[in-house]
């Protein structure tokens, strides 16, 4: 057992404080020690302005400190301290509140696996060097507010019992690592906070409060929440942007999930079977206003209520194919052209579009799914003959839009009628005429126009067939306009 005054003491000394499972009694607090200052200017907007404790005055530690393995008992205050040598304070155990707020560290500083039992700050830091906080675990709240991480931030395991506070936090391209990191006791804030390299919370745990990353930047690498459970409150996502590719498989959310005008610059990928399984949304998902542009992959994915994605745009590639969703809100204009082809989503959708009354959607919809399909078909192939499938499937393209387009019968009959009237042309003594007699025919009344002698009008037996092959495409696309029609009216 040694007392802090012994450690103050050679900080003061500028001597070297090595120490290993050792018990340490009284506050670490330098607060009080005649230490060499130097002036730091911090950012005008910093939060030292509204008094909580940063200063522009640094006291400089030249001392190389290692306390591993130690409990500290009392509280520990290094607040406006810059650390000009490495620190490593593995597996220590402070038992008091610890505070580094404003502190600056020129090397790397090492608190793999400490134990801090009381509230940490280490709000307005600067780690110039790698931060190791390795299996560290935060009882009480752990404050990171505006810390700025140079090198590697290595939190992969670390436990957070309270809440964890990350907001406006720069994360360096030496990358963001919170892999099987556990949030367990609050919220999880990271609103605003930029993340210069990869952003890594494969496997995290966010199961105590909100997980908020509203405004937040992810503008130099790959945002990585793979197997991560949103399961203790909201997910916030609202504004933020996404520079690399965002990956959300595997991942699920308990409770709604808001990523509002998120802007997604790479691909963002909730589905994807063959990479780690689909995203699971237990409750709503707000995607309103949202920007795709890459590709957009929610293939797979469970929506568990309802989807938002009104007003959301998408740049470039959409796959849904296998989602499941109670209500998924979208146009089908929003993302028309860029609906990657999957038989069970586009059905999924027309189902969706009718159950959400949008009438019009389905309709476009399920057109776009027969057209897609039928140009997916060979008419004639070597092995398998001919497909009369494909044959039928341009016969209800033309004549009737696949059953929702009412213009294409309107055209057909026209067509038909145009067509065969132009053929009749040579046998009557006026255009008039021909084109009277291919209508007459067509719509049936040829025995009305004739006084029922039909044949004195067309003597050739060609004629005749041609006639009577009119009179029948009248029958059929007339019953079949009825049909579509009525289709349009009655639902």
């Amino acid at each position: 057992m040694i007392q802090a005054s012994e450690i103050l003491a050679k900080i003061e000394r500028d001597e070297d404080v090595k120490y290993d499972g050792v018990i340490v009694e009284g506050d670490l607090d330098i607060s009080g020690l005649d230490l060499r200052t130097e002036d730091v200017d911090r950012e005008s907007d910093s939060v030292h302005s509204v008094g909580l404790g940063v200063s522009d005055e640094l006291k400089v530690i030249v001392s190389e400190m290692t306390i591993t393995n130690s409990e500290i008992k009392g509280k520990v205050n290094f607040s406006n301290a810059r650390f000009q040598e490495p620190i490593n304070f593995n597996g220590a155990y402070f038992g008091g509140d610890a505070s580094f707020i404003g502190a600056k560290f020129t090397g790397n500083a090492s608190f793999t696996e400490a134990n801090f039992a009381g509230s940490v700050c280490f709000g307005e830091a600067e780690f110039s060097g790698d931060a190791y906080f390795f299996r560290a675990k935060f009882g009480w709240d752990a404050k990171f507010w505006i810390t700025k991480f140079c090198g590697c931030a290595n939190f992969n395991a670390a436990k957070f019992g309270k809440n964890a506070d990350f907001a406006s936090a720069v994360f360096s391209d030496g990358g963001a690592h919170f892999t099987d990191a556990k949030f367990t006791g609050g919220d999880a804030r990271f609103q605003g906070a930029k993340f210069a390299g990869n952003a890594n919370f494969v496997k995290a745990e966010f199961a105590g409060g909100d997980a908020n990353f509203a405004y937040a930047v992810f503008s130099g690498g790959n945002a990585n929440f793979l197997w991560t459970e949103f399961n203790g409150g909201n997910a916030f996502f609202i504004d933020a942007e996404f520079g690399g590719n965002a990956l959300f498989m595997g991942s699920t959310f308990g409770r709604i999930a808001f990523f509002i005008d998120a802007k997604f610059r790479g691909d963002a990928t909730f589905g994807a079977a063959n990479l780690g399984g689909a995203a699971t949304f237990g409750a709503d998902a707000d995607f309103g206003g949202a920007k795709f542009s890459g590709e957009a992959g929610f293939s797979g994915a469970k929506f568990g209520a309802y989807a938002n994605f009104m007003k959301a745009e998408f740049d470039n590639k959409l796959k849904l194919g296998n989602f499941k969703s109670e209500g998924l809100y979208i146009t089908w204009n929003s993302i028309k052209d860029k609906l990657v082809y999957s038989g069970p989503a586009y059905l999924a959708l027309i189902k969706n579009f009718k159950a959400l009354e949008q009438f019009d959607d389905a309709d476009d919809c399920y057109y776009q799914y027969r057209r897609e399909s039928q140009d997916r078909k060979k008419l004639y192939d070597n092995e398998k003959g001919w497909d009369w499938s494909k044959f039928m499937d341009i016969i209800s393209w033309i004549s009737c839009g696949y059953g929702v387009r009412p213009l294409h019968t309107v055209l057909s009959i026209f067509g038909v009628v145009f067509i065969i009237g132009i053929i009749f042309l040579g046998y009557f003594d006026s255009i008039f005429e021909s084109f009277y007699f291919s209508i007459m025919t067509f719509t049936g009344g040829l025995i009305t126009f004739t006084g029922g002698e039909a044949d004195i009008l067309i003597e050739e037996r060609w004629l005749r067939s041609l006639a009577m092959i009119e009179a029948i495409l009248g029958y059929l696309l007339m019953a079949l306009f009825v049909v579509v029609l009525a289709r349009k009216f009655i639902r």
